[in-house]
């Protein structure tokens, strides 16, 4: 049984004004890299229309799209390539320790953010929820140019003596249903269960941007469907109750307009509370 967490409630209009900093806050962080010369991000941060520029100029990415045309830069060592400075750490494991064939970038600005959503798990919860014996920290991996691993192996050895105090009861578990109380994206932990059958709550305040791709029957998520969809995506004041939507994220760690294949359902609008309905690949 989780605690309320009324701290961390806010409204829709609270939210969006959030998301609105929270994008034009990326975009300046990321403006001297790479991909934010390629976009022309220094010319969107100082636009106000900085949100229809930015879904304009930046199309949807795959994976695959930001693997090979960015991320495998910053993987051989290159600094500033779609994240300000180096990237030494990279997801490569799902949070069961298998090998997910991906490896997705983690930035220091980005630990701090699954530091804090980890936290506010940890206030959220019962002590009952609690006490469950670690299994402890899976090893990272020590590659030429980069750590890579699970979540948990990457927090642990940013930051051992935080992580320890009450991380490890979040990301590390062994028999137990709490994988099922938070959301976790390839690029981001996006929502908090409340309750024991509860639904999802966003985290809208942990520089995360979120976009919505509107599920449409007769269209299947191919690569030409997110290409003729790229400029058609709605943001949080958009969104609609009972209707289904594909979850995109920008974050603090180099993925921009990132299709998380997520398919979800907001069933409070106002509280921003949503259930998860499965997932879908892009076909080829």
């Amino acid at each position: 049984m989780q605690k309320a967490d009324k701290q961390h409630l806010f409204t829709l209009e609270e939210a969006t004004d959030m998301q609105a900093k929270t994008l034009r806050y990326l975009i300046r962080r990321a403006k001297i890299t790479a991909f934010g010369d390629h976009y022309q991000f220094p010319e969107i941060a100082e636009s106000k229309e900085y949100l229809n520029l930015f879904r304009n100029r930046v199309p949807i990415h795959t994976y695959n799209d930001m693997y090979v045309r960015w991320w495998y830069r910053s993987l051989n060592g290159e600094t500033y390539v779609t994240w300000p400075g180096k990237i030494k750490y990279y997801l490569t494991k799902d949070i069961h320790q298998q090998i997910t064939g991906k490896t997705i970038p983690v930035s220091r600005a980005i630990l701090r953010s699954y530091l804090v959503a980890g936290e506010r798990y940890y206030s959220m919860c019962d002590s009952d929820k609690l006490n469950v014996k670690s299994v402890g920290s899976p090893p990272l991996d020590n590659y030429k140019t980069y750590y890579g691993g699970t979540l948990a192996a990457i927090l642990s050895h940013h930051n051992p003596l935080r992580y320890k105090w009450c991380l490890e009861n979040c990301f590390v578990y062994e028999n137990t249903n709490r994988e099922k109380d938070f959301l976790l994206t390839d690029v981001g932990l996006v929502g908090l269960r409340y309750g024991e059958h509860g639904n999802f709550r966003l985290i809208v305040d942990n520089s995360l941007f979120y976009e919505f791709l509107p599920m449409k029957i007769s269209s299947k998520p191919d690569k030409e469907f997110i290409k003729s969809e790229t400029k058609h995506t709605i943001t949080l004041h958009e969104i609609e109750e009972d209707k289904d939507y594909i979850l995109l994220l920008t974050n603090n760690s180099g993925a921009w307009r990132y299709f998380t294949g997520q398919i979800v359902r907001f069933t409070n609008r106002e509280h921003l509370e949503f259930m998860v309905l499965g997932k879908v690949k892009v076909s080829k």
